[in-house]
């Protein structure tokens, strides 16, 4: 597996490295050997994850996650429980302690909406205390807030909204149904963070001005 992850990125980085000229045969070798990995590796998953939770660049971590995305939009239904528990475990993981400030939004939004494709096919059914874990999660730090904050906007666009998300008639009425009895948790769970989010920010700038003096 050790060879197969260094020529992934080896590909991963021609197909990304626009300020050379690397040529057309070079990129079509790249994308076809990615696209070959994805449709057969039994290690998707497994570097996938490493990518994703790696020191690499933050292209080749959010590689790692488009990754873990394709296993769940395209093989879900081959995997076992075990798998699946795995995966879940994982990404809460990823969201849970990542703790670094430099974190690119592009990343951040990307590891959201990994986490709402599994919703798709877990949520609530099988997966009854997302949300408690997520309130748990933001309470680490306002970083991790952010994240929970963000996934909650994304459950709204892509499970409730969005007419082009492919969701199953029953699965969004499921989804829908679950979210409205629990509304009143997830109202006061927003209005709580936003009033704290803001107290923070009026003791920020008061400590500022304060310094500035």
């Amino acid at each position: 597996m050790e060879q197969t992850l260094v020529d992934l990125m080896s590909a991963r980085r021609c197909l990304s490295d626009f300020t050379s000229a690397s040529n057309v045969e070079q990129r079509k070798n790249a994308h076809n050997y990615i696209e070959s990995f994805k449709q057969s590796s039994p290690h998707l998953l497994e570097i996938g994850f490493h990518l994703a939770s790696s020191n690499e660049t933050y292209d080749l971590r959010h590689f790692g996650l488009q990754l873990i995305t394709h296993s769940i939009k395209f093989k879900w239904n081959e995997m076992n429980v075990d798998t699946k528990v795995e995966i879940k475990n994982k990404l809460m993981y990823l969201i849970g302690f990542m703790s670094q400030p430099d974190v690119p939004k592009y990343f951040q939004n990307y590891l959201c909406l990994s986490l709402i494709e599994l919703m798709k096919r877990e949520w609530p059914q099988n997966w009854p205390t997302l949300l408690k874990e997520l309130y748990e999660v933001s309470t680490k730090s306002p970083f991790q807030l952010s994240l929970v904050i963000l996934i909650i906007k994304y459950i709204s666009e892509e499970l409730v909204l969005n007419d082009d998300s492919k969701l199953p008639g029953q699965r969004r009425k499921d989804i829908s149904q679950y979210l409205n009895a629990n509304m009143e948790e997830l109202y006061n769970y927003m209005i709580t963070n936003l009033n704290l989010t803001y107290d923070a920010l009026n003791e920020d700038m008061a400590t500022t001005k304060s310094g500035s003096k």
